[in-house]
């Protein structure tokens, strides 16, 4: 800042200054003022270079407009130098908003029970995990149960399933992307809870979805504990 300072100084002295000498060729100014205005800039000019490192270096290697309409050139550039960089930083602030995404939720949003067991075309089923966590980005819908990416990127998605055991129930769901199957968590046990859960990390383009949904026969059973839930997050983009 005091750099700028001195070298502004300079800048407006030097105008001054060649102003001046405009006016002495024309004959309106005088040998004595002449000598004091040049003392006088001289001084300004030592004082500048007393204050900056390196101020000569600095001075010989800046063009000095000559007159002030050139100074307002100058600062009208700067000016729009300056609105150029702000909007690249409000875009860079923007993309880094886009590149914030993660999501977690579980199965209810409030109570305890099953899910199923399902049969028939349970393929076509969304398993809607009500109650979210978490949401930066907005990328999940609550709604409808379905990510949809907001940017081209790897995302990674966790799925981890509970339910009570039974010989005939196991607790199981897909993971599918855009309709297609990517993985599976399965479990099934005679006796006491069962866990089930996979995890995977897709490269999806914007708009492509992500959900799960029911295996025939599979039941979930979640409660307050929050025991079922499904996340995902941005890892980066591409």
């Amino acid at each position: 800042m005091r750099t700028t300072v001195a070298l502004l100084t300079l800048l407006c002295c030097h105008v001054l200054w060649a102003q001046q000498d405009q006016e002495n060729e024309d004959g309106l100014g005088n040998d004595i003022f002449t000598q004091v205005h040049s003392r006088e800039v001289e001084d300004q000019i030592h004082d500048v270079e007393t204050q900056t490192q390196g101020g000569k270096a600095a001075v010989s290697s800046l063009r000095l407009p000559t007159n002030l309409s050139d100074l307002h050139d100058l600062l009208q550039e700067m000016n729009a130098e300056l609105g150029r960089t702000q909007r690249m930083m409000e875009d860079l602030k923007s993309k880094n908003e886009d590149m914030r995404v993660a999501f977690s939720a579980s199965l209810f949003p409030s109570g305890s029970g099953y899910m199923g067991p399902f049969s028939g075309n349970s393929h076509q089923t969304v398993l809607i995990f009500g109650h979210v966590f978490t949401n930066i980005g907005n990328a999940y819908d609550s709604n409808t149960g379905v990510f949809t990416a907001p940017v081209r990127g790897v995302y990674e998605f966790k799925l981890y399933l509970f339910s009570f055991s039974h010989t005939s129930h196991p607790v199981a769901a897909r993971l599918v992307k855009n309709g297609q199957l990517i993985l599976i968590a399965h479990q099934r046990q005679d006796n006491y809870e069962v866990n089930a859960s996979n995890a995977a990390s897709l490269m999806l383009e914007k708009g492509d979805t992500v959900n799960l949904t029911p295996i025939d026969t599979a039941r979930i059973y979640d409660d307050t504990n929050h025991r079922c839930t499904f996340s995902g997050h941005l890892l980066f983009t591409m």
